[in-house]
């Protein structure tokens, strides 16, 4: 009996612990939080700000108006860097992939060669939507000087099955805020 009371007491033990402790009446110690901030963390950007930047290119992955979707991994998250720009990176799969598992135990060749074939026709849609969101980006963000960089990276995710010939790991999209607007952008796939 003792020994069944001891394990249950030990086992509570740890609630005891979250109970609140009382308040002892005096304020917290006064903290100067707003000067630890960066002025650059303060300042918002005018117009479009970065999280309705990452919804905007996510709704523009998923709806390419192909008939296979390109299915978003990795919501797309921007960042604003101080003294450079705006980055903005996604993962993406360019088509919903089948896998091994439980139930499908193999991918057959047949499967496989399927899935590069569709992966190759959405890949100039992945292209164009970044395209856009670069171009929507450079106009969205008007608190970038002119010279301030874009840049835009999707990463491209695969089976360990698939064959990638053809088919880049990373799509990476850079431009000054001018040449974006411009349409002068940069590309590199790796």
């Amino acid at each position: 009996m003792n020994r069944r009371f001891l394990v249950f007491a030990l086992a509570l033990a740890p609630a005891w612990a979250q109970f609140p402790r009382a308040s002892t009446g005096a304020p917290p110690p006064a903290t100067n939080a707003a000067a630890k901030v960066p002025a650059a963390v303060k300042a918002p950007l005018p117009g479009a700000g970065l999280d309705v930047l990452e919804k905007d290119f996510d709704d523009n992955l998923v709806v390419t108006g192909l008939p296979d979707r390109v299915m978003v991994r990795g919501f797309t998250r921007g960042l604003r860097l101080d003294d450079y720009g705006a980055v903005f990176t996604a993962e993406v799969d360019l088509v919903a992939t089948p896998t091994v598992n439980m139930f499908s135990h193999t991918i057959s060749p047949d499967q496989a060669r399927e899935v590069h074939r569709r992966k190759l026709g959405n890949l100039p849609a992945l292209r164009k939507a970044m395209r856009e969101m670069m171009v929507t980006s450079a106009n969205a963000l008007t608190a970038l000087a002119p010279e301030g960089h874009i840049v835009v990276s999707v990463r491209l995710l695969y089976q360990p099955w698939e064959d990638r010939a053809g088919l880049p790991s990373e799509i990476l999209m850079k431009a000054s805020r001018q040449s974006a607007q411009a349409g002068d952008i940069q590309t590199d796939e790796r």
